[in-house]
């Protein structure tokens, strides 16, 4: 049977979070490190920190400083992430959105253009597993 949860994804940002939430989804992380950005910081290492869902340190430097494209970026990242249970990342967020009364939840990550960042990626996996009734969309 397809899980019923709604998927969006979104940029992280200080504004963004307010209007997630008043939208009535509850944020998911899928960054790597997230003490660097004090306006998210408290949630790092919480339910709702999806780390395993982010490039690898490694992998996001190389593409920040220019030494691989975007190309070689997504293929790598989709390598990194094939060892991920994506069933078990859709049971964790029907858990997730059961507990909290949200109506779904965003998958949010760094990069503002949604075609050069990973949750992209992840969102499109997710989809392409078949577990879901609903495509994920960008808010």
């Amino acid at each position: 049977m397809k899980s019923k949860i709604e998927i969006f994804t979104s940029f992280i940002e200080e504004s963004n979070i307010e209007r997630i939430k008043s939208m009535n989804l509850l944020p998911i992380f899928v960054i790597r490190s997230m003490g660097r950005l004090d306006y998210i910081e408290k949630w790092a290492g919480t339910p709702l920190h999806f780390r395993e869902l982010a490039p690898s340190k490694e992998l996001f430097r190389e593409y920040r400083a220019g030494q691989i494209n975007q190309e070689t970026y997504f293929k790598r990242f989709v390598i990194e992430l094939a060892g991920v249970d994506f069933q078990n990342i859709i049971l964790r967020l029907e858990n997730l959105i059961d507990s909290s009364g949200a109506d779904g939840v965003c998958l949010c990550g760094l990069g503002e253009n949604p075609e050069e960042s990973h949750r992209s990626i992840v969102s499109d996996i997710l989809w392409r597993t078949g577990y879901l009734e609903f495509e994920p969309k960008e808010v």
